[in-house]
């Protein structure tokens, strides 16, 4: 490609007039001729080259989002403010690594093992404060740097720029992750997606490209702090397997090498801690053991999710066999499709990503959650993009044309109903049935002591859903000592019958 002429400037003889209202030079029509030239070689490069489809992307996910910024703190996301608030550093950041804490420590959540998400809310908790709108941006930040590294990953692992382009527009348009990047909480699988893409990059040109030791030390140490992160992403070494078995440069005789497999030794090794520590943990927490269990709901949820993944929104209240069968049917078209094309050996290693990623999302016994999708998201989009590229192959003339535009629909009704189903699916509704809540109080009750006990009659549903715990936490954020309990209405009243003046009612406003 010829590079576009640039003047340098240099031996100007053009006269250049001023505009005397503002002191401003103004070009003379010469000089914006001349400029026009060199802005249309500029503008028609940037069209060409490898990353404007991805920036394009990243600029309209960031538009789609952007809503987001308006939201409020909802359910978990009070545990750890109030925990982050009523710790000193030097007490909570080793409690967050010691899982032989048989108390609450800060992050025992039904009894899970995410050390760094816990660091990760102190440090925007000390920044950020009780402001939400920064979290919200963090979480943004955090999808963005997510659908570079698919891209990035897809550019190696497929080959292809327009499997790229069109695996990075999947991931960040999905709907269904639309509660992930909406919920702050969500930030401990956002970023174990983050490193956990980290460590299969930089796994993937330590195997193919020079620093290969550089890059695999990068790979395992991601890894680990992915597994600190989350470590339902454990199933990324599964990636990385079926990249070893499936490469070009692997042959039948490599396969049968033991060195093949050392490669994969430091990542069992670094897996093994946090899976051991999180399953005691779980089996110390009667909630977590209630919640959290295998049994026949997992191979219920693991078809929800295959379902989910092309059919983007909440479907636990709706989902059977029988009205599933056919996006279970397109998986297997899908599964063929691809093992039989020419990419077999890459789409190989997304398609066992993919089904192994979806493995860990499936023990939660109320059924699939569009939020835990995520983690196996960046597989899925591999998967969606080497199909639709695998078919433009296949077709030609206006079928091509028809396909691509009909990739741009898609795209266009992703974003509608990222825009229209964000209230609702990112619990922004929620987020703020708990401002208006806190408001309120503040209004009513300016100052609380440890002395006082808040009575608090119709609860807002979104904070006692699941028990008053989260209540209790979203009280305490703003009201650290104070004591605080559910009542009747007619609680209430025999509490104000007895003039005490430590005990505060508040009856909630609205529905």
């Amino acid at each position: 490609m010829v590079k576009p002429h640039v003047n340098g400037g240099a031996n100007r003889a053009d006269v250049v007039s001023v505009n005397p209202s503002v002191g401003l030079p103004v070009a003379t029509p010469a000089e914006q001729a001349r400029a026009s030239r060199r802005f249309l070689p500029a503008l028609a490069t940037m069209a060409v080259s490898r990353v404007f489809v991805l920036v394009v992307v990243l600029l309209a996910t960031f538009a789609l989002y952007a809503p987001i910024f308006g939201d409020w703190f909802n359910s978990d996301d009070f545990h750890y403010l109030h925990a982050a608030q009523s710790k000193s550093v030097a007490e909570y950041v080793p409690e967050a690594f010691d899982f032989r804490n048989t108390a609450e420590p800060i992050w025992l959540l039904r009894g899970a093992y995410r050390p760094l998400f816990s660091i990760t809310i102190l440090a925007e908790a000390d920044v950020f404060g009780v402001h939400a709108s920064p979290y919200h941006v963090v979480s943004l930040l955090i999808h963005l740097a997510n659908i570079t590294l698919v891209w990035l990953i897809a550019v190696r692992l497929m080959r292809r720029l327009l499997t790229a382009n069109l695996a990075a527009m999947i991931f960040a348009l999905h709907p269904t992750y639309v509660p992930t990047v909406g919920w702050i909480s969500e930030h401990t699988a956002m970023l174990a997606t983050l490193m956990a893409l980290v460590s299969f990059w930089s796994f993937l040109k330590a195997r193919d490209g020079p620093g290969g030791g550089i890059w695999y030390a990068l790979s395992v140490a991601a890894y680990l702090v992915a597994m600190l992160y989350h470590p339902k992403v454990a199933t990324i070494i599964v990636a990385h397997v079926a990249y070893c078995a499936a490469s070009p440069r692997t042959n039948l005789r490599d396969l049968m090498a033991p060195k093949t497999w050392l490669w994969l030794v430091p990542y069992v090794v670094v897996a093994a801690f946090p899976l051991i520590v999180g399953y005691e943990l779980r089996s110390r927490s009667i909630e977590g053991l209630v919640i959290f269990r295998y049994g026949p709901h997992v191979y219920t949820n693991y078809l929800w999710y295959l379902r989910m993944s092309l059919w983007p929104r909440d479907i636990r209240a709706e989902a059977s066999l029988a009205n599933s069968l056919p996006a279970y049917l397109i998986w297997l078209v899908i599964t063929l499709w691809l093992l039989f094309d020419a990419n077999r050996r890459q789409h190989f290693v997304a398609l066992v990503w993919y089904f192994a990623a979806l493995a860990p999302l499936t023990s939660f016994v109320w059924g699939a959650q569009g939020r835990e999708l995520y983690i196996a998201g960046p597989a899925l989009a591999l998967i969606l993009a080497a199909v639709a590229v695998s078919v433009l192959d296949a077709l030609a003339g206006h079928r091509r044309a028809l396909l691509l535009a009909g990739c741009g629909l898609a795209a266009a009704g992703a974003g509608a109903i990222i825009l229209t189903a964000r209230n609702t699916w990112s619990q922004g509704d929620n987020g703020r049935e708990a401002q208006a809540f806190i408001a309120q109080l503040q209004r009513e009750q300016p100052t609380l002591s440890a002395l006082d006990t808040l009575y608090v009659v119709r609860p807002p549903r979104s904070l006692n859903a699941l028990g008053p715990r989260s209540l209790y936490e979203a009280v305490h954020v703003f009201y650290p000592d104070v004591t605080v309990t559910v009542s009747t209405e007619a609680e209430a009243k025999k509490v104000e019958a007895t003039r005490d003046p430590h005990a505060r009612v508040i009856r909630v406003s609205g529905p």
